[in-house]
């Protein structure tokens, strides 16, 4: 989780459609809920760090919190000391135990995880990632190795998940290799 590729804004090309619809949201309520998924391996945690660092076009980092799976970093003393919070639910909380603990500045809440609707009956809008199949085995293999943990985060299919969760809007990020 922790090895990151670098990252610059044109590896997303839905980052400007996401601004507008972020700002627009924004508009008529004081929060906005955006979940990320995808297939294990296609950069969510990556997108996660990239917009925790670097925001989403004019909407600035410090007005964002991105919970990935069940882990929100929290900055202290503008940034220099991060404490990681790790809160994990069986059922879907909607966040609650994130978002008490967030300031109002926090207006855009990221989550990023392969199947948001196990916390999120609701998002404002759901990002679903992907990736060219090879690339996302390779990473795979790069960060498991080889063996039975691998051939199961390759046969893993969000897609095939039950519980349903609402949004208003989606947008499809099919990342660069």
């Amino acid at each position: 989780m922790g090895n990151y590729p670098k990252r610059e804004a044109c590896d997303y090309p839905f980052l400007s459609k996401l601004e507008d619809l972020i700002g627009k949201i924004l508009k008529e309520k004081k929060r906005v809920f955006v979940a990320v998924s995808g297939k294990s391996g296609v950069g969510k945690s990556t997108f996660g760090k990239f917009v925790r660092t670097r925001g989403v076009g004019a909407i600035p980092p410090s007005t964002i919190a991105v919970i990935d799976d069940s882990v929100m970093t929290k900055e202290y003393l503008f940034g220099l000391i991060r404490r990681k919070i790790r809160i994990e639910s069986d059922r879907r909380d909607d966040l609650r135990p994130f978002t008490k603990m967030l300031s109002e500045e926090k207006r855009v809440i990221f989550y990023i995880s392969s199947i948001p609707s196990r916390r999120l009956s609701r998002a404002d809008i759901l990002i679903t990632l992907s990736l060219e199949e090879r690339e996302r085995v390779a990473r795979l293999e790069k960060r498991v190795g080889h063996g039975k943990k691998l051939e199961d985060l390759i046969r893993s299919d969000p897609s095939q998940e039950k519980r349903q969760m609402r949004y208003r809007f989606k947008l499809e990020g099919k990342i660069p290799s």
